[in-house]
């Protein structure tokens, strides 16, 4: 066989792994919003675990997410998002319980 021809039972040069084809856009636009809406000191965890291992891909190294988050997400910068446990915080709470209504008028309790 001549070098650089592939065999007949090659697999084709085009088909690759799953995990080595790039995320599509929108992919990588929710990991973004997913890490920055992530604590400050959360952030640097999550981009060791494989659920963002395509955005640190992506980006080039956990170092140059944040600024890879920016470009693809322009807006608010991670320290000024509002979390949902801040959101919630700003509303009033319903009382836990409400107090026991008094008897009807007429009926007496003996005690």
């Amino acid at each position: 066989m001549l070098p650089g021809t592939a065999s007949p039972g090659a697999p084709p040069t085009t088909a690759g792994a799953p995990s080595a084809s790039p995320a599509p856009a929108g992919q990588l636009t929710g990991l973004c919003r997913a890490w920055r809406a992530k604590k400050p000191e959360q952030r640097e965890k999550a981009l060791r675990t494989p659920a963002f291992g395509k955005l640190v891909t992506a980006a080039g190294g956990p170092a140059r997410v944040e600024a890879y988050c920016q470009s693809l997400v322009p807006g608010a910068a991670p320290t000024e998002s509002v979390s949902p446990s801040e959101s919630a915080r700003a509303k009033p709470s319903p009382p836990a319980k409400t107090p026991p209504s008094p008897p009807p008028p007429g009926l007496r309790t003996r005690g």
